[in-house]
């Protein structure tokens, strides 16, 4: 901006202030022209519309209460090393798709005991949200997973797997079997038990 005013300034003093005016009007209707054809609007090739999420989710043997999670999707890629650049560009892609439709971390790790092994691991805070995700999907979003999962070796998409978490079962304090007697109203009163000092 200080530039452009710096040589807006030196062409208004050079040939006039009308003039410039002028040469701006037209340097700005040339801009407009070529705005359309050198666009940096993409998405106007994208499809928006709501992908469908009818049996995508797997047989579970019980469903979740909305509120219950954090909720972990897990899948297991098997991609051949000539893929290999092609499937991480692709899971970029997917890693910002998890994460702008409700994900609150997602991770993508490779097996260091098997060379085309991958393993895509994407948590939401609550079933809920991981519901969600899948209704705010788009039909572009979704064409860029499905081509992200094609390049899974093996005849059927990878295995999509759901797990919930256990911590707060685990965090759980053993139940104490002790109950306080009933004459006890703090820490320091014994009830009915009495002390008995030795006698000097």
């Amino acid at each position: 901006m200080a530039l452009g005013g710096v040589i807006w300034g030196a062409t208004a003093a050079a040939v006039g202030v009308r003039y410039a005016f002028l040469g701006a009007a037209a340097l700005r209707l040339i801009s407009l022209i070529l705005a359309w054809p050198l666009s940096i609007n993409f998405t106007r090739a994208l499809n928006f519309d709501p992908a469908t999420v009818a049996n995508i989710l797997p047989k579970l043997t019980y469903t979740p209460q909305p509120d219950e999670g954090p909720v972990s999707i897990a899948l297991e890629f098997r991609i051949v090393s000539a893929l290999r650049q092609e499937f991480v560009s692709l899971m970029r892609e997917a890693r910002l798709i998890f994460l702008r439709n409700g994900a609150h971390n997602w991770r993508l790790h490779e097996d260091l005991t098997h060379s085309d092994t991958f393993r895509l691991e994407v948590t939401f805070p609550s079933w809920n949200e991981r519901l969600l995700q899948l209704e705010r999907m788009t039909q572009a979003e979704k064409k860029v997973l499905e081509k992200a999962w094609s390049l899974h070796r093996g005849t059927s998409p990878p295995e999509e797997r759901i797990y919930i978490s256990m911590n707060k079962e685990v965090r759980m304090y053993r139940k104490c079997d002790i109950q306080p007697s009933p004459l006890a109203t703090s820490p320091f009163n014994l009830g009915t038990q009495k002390i008995r000092l030795p006698r000097s």
